[in-house]
């Protein structure tokens, strides 16, 4: 499972041969219900997009206590946890890429983040061929 953390949280989860890919986003009224989406889908391994202080003003802070939480998950239930760098997700795998892969969900900008960073850890470790997206 991959998450792209904020005041709007993208979830991407894939089966074992990335098959049955799903990508969605949801906002999250109290931590708990986060724990209980994580919980709900019981994943294998946890991949986050990290969160970067940049000087930026009235910056949301968010995505660091949702970090936070994944973290803590990962610890209880023993599976890898992963933070990527934003770039890291996002500059490989665009729309175009995704929308070959037929993965791409247009109107969930979260929910696709969190699908590059699923399809990134992939790549990176040797799980996905990307000779399959050679045209």
């Amino acid at each position: 499972m991959a998450i792209d953390p904020g005041g709007t949280c993208g979830f991407a989860t894939c089966g074992p041969d990335m098959s049955d890919n799903k990508a969605f986003q949801k906002k999250f009224a109290l931590h708990d219900q986060f724990l209980q989406e994580l919980n709900e889908f019981y994943p294998d391994i946890l991949v986050m997009e990290k969160f970067l202080v940049t000087h930026r003003d009235k910056a949301d802070y968010t995505a660091i206590e949702y970090i936070g939480l994944g973290r803590w998950f990962a610890e209880r239930r023993r599976i890898p946890f992963i933070l990527q760098s934003p770039s890291m997700g996002k500059g490989y795998f665009t729309n175009d890429k995704l929308k070959r892969l037929n993965v791409y969900l247009p109107g969930r900008p979260h929910a696709m983040d969190a699908m590059r960073h699923l399809y990134q850890f992939m790549v990176r470790n040797e799980l996905f061929d990307l000779t399959l997206l050679k045209e």
